[in-house]
């Protein structure tokens, strides 16, 4: 076994034992499964809010679109600042609600509000198709980095089984507060690699940020505008306006916005998540860099920009670490979309053919919906993608 697999398969024994852990002495009704008992506080919050939204795509996706798509890809961290502004008047009163009338998902708001169970049930469909391509996404991200990472030794397809696996086995025993726990660990490798990939690539291969950056003025000057056509002012412009107005409209905001103990909570992270979002920056830096020293990447291959120049410039335990992150940094937003998923699917569509179910046999039932649902999803990611060479 070399050094990348031990590091990768060590975070992720690692995470899995926490979050295992997280379950001791909870009880196993449906709102502790799916919110945690409404008690995670600023931290957690934090960091369940940042894991659905600093992702696999913060390794490899951004990365590429910076290779690939000039400075557009900025709209990411735009429309994430603007749209906390929007969640910081909004969470807090969409928690007091559902804390009021003891709301599980999204679903339970809409049915609630408008007192139109049909609603529910209609806002659970959308909802569920949805999340499914998101998870799909996180899982082929997965895929790629941890068998780039391991150098071949994981092949997608097993990296895919085994990532499923473990989101499968923690999330139907732990719900969210394994989630959290591993939100943690994922987030913290994350911000670290990428602030140190961020800054120490255009360094080690070109002096510095500003050399860097002058070198792709005078290699690609068009990477560091916005296009007339396609991705264009007028584009960034509408995608950041309609993302903000969206951002916290995903059912599993919903969830991570009702498990908060608090509006505080709230109102605190989303003070500090446009902070969080300037993570998005290093890997711009990262995605010029290659340019410059990687060049002639077509397409998807940009997505592969950060992991190539890792293994063209590290040891094998520093790739690792990368491949470690990406691992989590899918396994954390799938582990949410499906308590998010089930939780819609049990109260708005089983609990109406059985509304003298007890909140252990909703409880149940919810685990079990996951665990379908993640079938569901694995086969659609292992039979509907072609892997990018590597």
């Amino acid at each position: 076994m070399n050094a990348s697999i031990f590091v990768i398969l060590g975070f992720l024994l690692i995470s899995i034992y926490l979050a295992i852990g997280a379950s001791k002495g909870q009880q196993k009704s449906i709102e502790q499964w799916a919110l945690g008992g409404r008690g995670m506080g600023t931290i957690i919050t934090f960091f369940l809010l940042a894991g659905e939204f600093f992702t696999t795509f913060s390794l490899t996706g951004l990365v590429g679109l910076g290779y690939n798509s000039r400075v557009s890809a900025m709209y990411f961290m735009t429309y994430i600042t603007l749209g906390c502004v929007v969640g910081f008047w909004l969470l807090p009163a969409i928690r007091r609600y559902g804390s009021k009338h003891n709301l599980i998902c999204q679903s339970d708001f809409y049915a609630k509000k408008y007192d139109s169970p049909l609603l529910g049930r209609l806002v659970t469909l959308v909802g569920v198709v949805s999340m499914i391509p998101l998870m799909i996404i996180s899982l082929k991200g997965l895929g790629i980095l941890v068998s780039v990472a391991s150098y071949g030794s994981i092949s997608p397809t097993m990296a895919i089984w085994i990532g499923t696996i473990a989101v499968v086995i923690y999330t139907m025993l732990s719900g969210l507060h394994g989630s959290s726990r591993v939100a943690l660990i994922k987030d913290v490798l994350t911000f670290g690699i990428l602030v140190f990939l961020g800054i120490y690539l255009p360094y080690h291969y070109h002096g510095g940020i500003s050399s860097m950056l002058q070198g792709v003025s005078a290699v690609k000057p068009q990477l560091l505008t916005l296009p007339g056509v396609g991705m264009s002012v007028t584009w960034f412009i509408s995608t950041v306006v309609l993302s903000t107005v969206g951002f916290f409209m995903w059912p599993n905001a919903f969830l991570s916005t009702f498990s908060a103990k608090s509006d505080k909570a709230l109102r605190r992270n989303s003070m500090m998540l446009p902070l969080y979002s300037l993570m998005q920056l290093f890997s711009i830096m990262v995605a010029f860099t290659a340019v410059l020293s990687i060049p002639g990447l077509k397409g998807a291959e940009g997505d592969l920009g950060l992991i190539k120049l890792a293994l063209q410039t590290f040891d094998r335990w520093f790739v690792g670490l990368i491949g470690a992150a990406g691992l989590l940094g899918a396994l954390v937003p799938c582990s949410v979309l499906l308590i998010a998923a089930s939780s819609m699917l049990t109260k708005n569509v089983y609990a109406s053919f059985a509304p003298a179910s007890s909140d252990l046999q909703l409880a149940k039932v919810a685990k079990g919906i996951t665990l379908l649902l993640a079938l569901v999803v694995l086969y659609f990611t292992l039979n509907a993608y072609c892997w990018p060479s590597t």
